[in-house]
């Protein structure tokens, strides 16, 4: 007797005995599995009617199961999954509980004839109360013997409202469960009516590939075998769905995560499936979240809302990018950062609809844009928003959801601020006496988020310092030089002002130092306060120059010429022993000074040198050349160093310095003239230091050469010969005197020089030499006839060009600023003497002095 007779024999009311024996052996085999099981998503929680069936899941999904055809019947419309069948956990996927709430068909073969491969038997269609993506049915049981004949049931994908018809994915299930993209069924015809027989029963998991609200399965009975069927295939069908998962932290969700069934509704981009290892059953819902984590949305699915910067009193909008008809939208932040989204104020959005109530764009446009002003306060969070989309209003922060979708992410709100900043530069680091330097002032705002707003009543003090000059100022905003308050006003994140404060440097030697600060803002700056002094913060800064040293212009005497100092002969020995040099003396010709044999210090001077004037090398001037410098008789290892100091009047002109050890290098630092920078270079010679000092001096006192070794022991010594100098060659001057008719009362555009007539001299003086000339002066004795004019004499540095008034005396200051001109009576012809000055003339310079006079 087959197994199927035996249960109609055994049990009056069919199949009830046999399924409560299928029901024990699948809770002996969850004993045995014990904590192996792994379970899945959420699966029905309840059933109501005979048939049609309506399956309820704890999200508040429904799915109604109904069939078409007489031959096909509910014969337990709610069962568990292993009431017929005995299926196991390894043949079900996603693993779900093998006790969820099933319904047990049967498929009748009346009718049937075995000649017939294919039997028609109606349809079954599932319905779903909103869209559903991807659902999973569960089938135990495909397989039946009566009546020698073989039969089973087929199921072949037939029509659905998915916008392309669904397909079949095989997920788990037991060898003779087979699965194409349209049609599940048992792969032999004489399966039996268990999972685990030596003949078994058909039994396993497969997905519905799709979103869908209703799919219709057309129902066959594939038969085999000879003879008439009788009987009927039984099996039991569930369907579980997949759900997304909110991911914020443990705290948000105390009682039950929250969740949605996924489907038809969505933010952004379709939502990650997760949580396939947790059943959510509606008895012990799943908490918190299996994917809560501390920072919220971090799998990559939740992309479908988009923040502004959140600024706390700031008005903004959050936009929300929502798929599914008639869907409502539900908000959290939690402003406080505390831990729940059950404070007053923290729902920002209540059955927002898309282009209706709660989007502030009222636009059908497939985004939501809410309306948001985070509460005041000074402090900055970084804090958990959630939104749940879905077809349901009124769906709470927590518990699951039906079809839809729940994103967390992490968010932070700022208070209101501005990051500002100072920087500050100088024109020229190392300006000299009387030239121009400016100061440029730089203040910029942050860009967003580390600027939030804008700020207003921006100010900076910067109090010019002494050795500085104020001329002028140019760019944004204000500067009072009198208080030094630069009032800038106003600015937006990401914004700068600049200005420029140009002055005279009044120092004439030593370091200047410029402080600047921030001074007020109306926003709180996130890293310096402003007006505190703080020199490590970012709205302090200084700018520094140093004044140059300047030695004065060369200035050769007209009429000067070349001295040439030479055989200046130093005695041989072990110490210092010099040739004194004759007071006033003035060498001429070549020869040598030398200074050798183990001399460790000593100074070679010659005073009455005052009336000298020097000048760069390649015009005339002062060139200092010393060749064969040698230390420890040669260039030697040592050490210890040595210094060789050359100076002019007492005032150091250059300083050699060799290192310790080979010798093989030495740093040459002399005062640059063109500059008046201190400058360094680095010179060998394999027979000595040859120095050549390009540099302006006006030495007024002793030329000496100090020798000083760095070191202290007596072998270091040093030897120097062939000292040269060179003084400037005189600077050559040449005069032009020109005169022209100005007037004479009588013609207009061509005056003659007649009596009354008055006649403009213009003497021009050229520096024609390759110096500078100092004291500059040029006299002209009036010829007869004529009589000078007060108040006529200018000055200039051509005829045309003369412009400057100067007096008729020789005391004014106007004398020397920096050409003068006075008159005195009488002369080679009695009618007077002119006279112009020059404090100096540089090369190619010239001065024109002009004056008129009367025709008697």
């Amino acid at each position: 007797m087959d197994a199927y007779k035996l249960n109609q024999e055994l049990a009056p009311n069919g199949r009830s005995n046999i399924l409560r024996a299928y029901a024990f052996a699948a809770l002996l085999l969850l004993s045995l599995l014990g904590a192996s099981l792994v379970l899945a998503n959420q699966t029905p929680s309840s059933s109501a009617g005979a048939g049609p069936v309506t399956k309820t899941y704890p999200g508040g999904l429904t799915m109604q199961i109904s069939e078409v055809g007489t031959p096909t019947s509910f014969f337990a419309p709610s069962a568990n999954l292993n009431a017929t069948g005995g299926i196991t956990a390894a043949m079900v996927s996603p693993a779900i509980s093998l006790t969820t709430n099933a319904s047990d068909m049967d498929v009748a073969s009346s009718g049937c004839v075995t000649t017939t491969f294919r039997c028609s038997r109606g349809t079954l269609t599932l319905t779903f109360s909103q869209a559903v993506t991807n659902p999973v049915i569960h089938i135990s049981g495909i397989g039946a013997a009566g009546g020698g004949a073989f039969f089973h049931t087929s199921f072949t994908m037939s029509s659905s409202d998915a916008p392309s018809l669904p397909t079949f994915t095989r997920l788990a299930g037991n060898t003779p469960f087979t699965v194409s993209a349209t049609e599940i069924r048992s792969s032999a015809i004489n399966g039996g009516t268990n999972c685990t027989a030596a003949t078994p029963a058909a039994c396993g998991s497969v997905r519905i590939n799709g979103t869908f609200t209703t799919v219709t399965m057309q129902l066959d009975l594939l038969m085999g075998g000879s003879g008439t069927p009788t009987g009927q295939d039984g099996w039991t069908i569930t369907a579980s769905v997949d759900e997304d998962f909110g991911d914020a932290p443990g705290s948000y969700d105390t009682t039950a995560a929250a969740s949605h069934i996924v489907g038809g509704y969505f933010m952004g981009t379709a939502p990650t499936v997760e949580n396939a290892g947790v059943t959510n059953v509606l008895a012990t819902p799943v908490t918190p979240s299996p994917i809560a984590n501390a920072t919220a949305s971090t799998d990559g699915s939740d992309n479908g809302v988009t923040f502004p910067t959140l600024v706390r009193s700031v008005a903004s909008t959050i936009d929300v990018a929502v798929t599914g008809s008639g869907g409502r939208l539900q908000g959290w932040i939690d402003w406080a950062d505390d831990g729940n989204f059950t404070t007053a104020g923290d729902q920002i959005a209540t059955n927002a609809i898309d282009g209706g109530a709660g989007d502030t764009d009222g636009l059908v446009n497939g985004v939501i844009r809410l309306a948001v002003t985070p509460p005041a306060g000074t402090t900055q969070v970084t804090t958990i928003s959630r939104f749940r989309w879905s077809a349901i209003a009124g769906v709470g922060p927590t518990t699951r959801g039906s079809v839809g979708e729940v994103e967390d992410y992490e968010v932070i709100v700022y208070p209101q601020r501005a990051d500002l900043s100072l920087t500050k530069a100088v024109s020229n680091a190392s300006p000299s006496n009387g030239s121009t330097v400016s100061y440029t002032l730089t203040v910029a705002s942050a860009a967003s988020p580390a600027s939030t707003a804008t700020a207003t009543g921006i100010t900076v003090q910067d109090t010019l310092p002494a050795g500085f000059s104020y001329v002028s100022q140019s760019g944004s905003g204000t500067y009072n030089s009198g208080t030094g308050l630069w009032t800038i006003g106003s600015l937006a994140p990401g914004t700068s002002a600049a200005i420029t404060l140009t002055g005279t440097v009044t120092a004439t030697s030593g370091t200047v130092i410029n402080a600047a600060e921030i001074r007020a803002s109306s926003l709180p700056d996130p890293d310096s306060t402003p007006n505190n002094g703080s020199s490590t913060e970012d709205d302090y800064q200084t700018a520094t120059f140093t004044v140059a040293s300047v030695l004065p212009a060369l200035v050769c005497p007209a009429g000067g010429t070349n001295q040439i100092i030479a055989n200046g002969t130093f005695a041989t020995g072990t110490g210092p022993s010099w040739t004194s040099w004759t007071a006033g003396a003035v060498w001429t010709g070549s020869g040598l000074a030398s200074v050798n044999n183990d001399t460790t210090s000593g100074t070679l001077s010659q005073s009455g040198l005052s009336g000298l004037k020097f000048g760069p090398n390649g015009s005339g001037g002062a060139v200092i050349q010393l060749s064969q410098w040698w230390r420890n008789g040669g260039p030697a290892a040592s050490s210890t160093s040595a210094t060789l100091t050359v100076s002019l009047g007492g005032t150091n002109y250059a300083v050699v310095t060799t290192p310790a050890g080979a010798g093989t290098s030495a740093t040459v630092t002399y005062l640059n003239g063109a500059t008046g920078n201190l400058t360094s270079l680095t010179e060998f010679a394999s027979t000595g230091w040859r120095i050549n000092i390009p540099t302006t001096v006006n030495a007024t006192g002793a030329l000496s050469f100090a020798f000083a070794p760095g070191g202290t022991a007596p072998s270091d010594d040093f030897e120097v010969d062939n000292v040269t100098l060179y003084t400037c060659t005189p600077g050559q001057l040449s005069a032009t005197k020109i005169s022209s008719v100005v007037s004479d009362g009588v013609s207009v555009s061509n005056p003659k020089a007649i009596p009354n007539a008055t006649v403009q001299y213009c003497i021009v003086v050229t520096n024609t030499g390759t110096v500078t000339n100092g004291d500059v002066l040029a006299t002209d004795n009036l010829p007869a006839n004529v009589e000078f004019v007060p108040g006529s004499m200018r000055t200039g540095s051509t005829c045309g060009s003369a412009s400057q008034s100067e007096d008729e005396n020789n005391t004014d200051p106007d004398e020397s600023n920096p050409f003068g001109m006075s008159f005195a009576a009488g002369g080679t012809f009695g009618t007077g003497i002119v006279t112009g000055t020059a404090s100096s003339l540089a090369p190619s310079a010239s001065v024109a002095f002009v004056f008129n006079v009367e025709v008697n």
